[in-house]
């Protein structure tokens, strides 16, 4: 990570004026935690999950985390965006499957940073089963078709196990 990512991001976090809900959502996806925090996350889920109100903003807000420089931070995002995909509404649901979210999973298995591979494992492991939940034709799985087309993923020839994607 370069010393203007790291100065940039210390920048945005000390001028940036935040709710309650993205300060946890700061201390659950961050890079100080070795492991996610399950309370926390969960009582992110609750309070999403209680209104709809708000729910785009605090995506939007996790998307900025995901767009983070640190690998730590950023996995710790997926984390929580896994547990508001598998414990959230059917309003969170929707705002999950939004074109900026997918864009940026897609940005992260493409990223070729040797930091980065647990993030590009997780999140390339995540679209692989959303698009088994959601189905081939929901926004995970046609990300996965284009990845695919890209050639950045492949289908392995010889598999034991369910179909699976590996990074190409």
């Amino acid at each position: 990570m370069s010393f203007f990512s790291k100065l940039t991001d210390s920048l945005s976090d000390t001028f940036e004026i935040k709710s309650p809900a993205e300060d946890r959502i700061d201390a659950a996806t961050s890079s100080d935690l070795s492991s996610p925090d399950w309370q926390l996350n969960m009582s992110l889920v609750d309070f999403i999950n209680r209104s709809s109100q708000g729910t785009v903003e605090l995506y939007g807000y996790l998307r900025r985390r995901l767009a983070r420089s640190q690998p730590q931070t950023v996995f710790l995002s997926l984390v929580l965006l896994e547990t508001f995909i598998k414990n959230g509404r059917t309003h969170v649901l929707k705002v999950s499957a939004a074109q900026e979210t997918i864009d940026i999973i897609a940005e992260l298995v493409q990223n070729q940073d040797v930091e980065f591979k647990k993030v590009q494992a997780k999140a390339l492991a995540l679209l692989y089963q959303w698009a088994l939940r959601f189905g081939p034709d929901s926004s995970f799985g046609l990300c996965l078709t284009d990845l695919k087309a890209k050639q950045i993923i492949k289908v392995p020839t010889s598999h034991k196990t369910p179909l699976k994607y590996v990074l190409g």
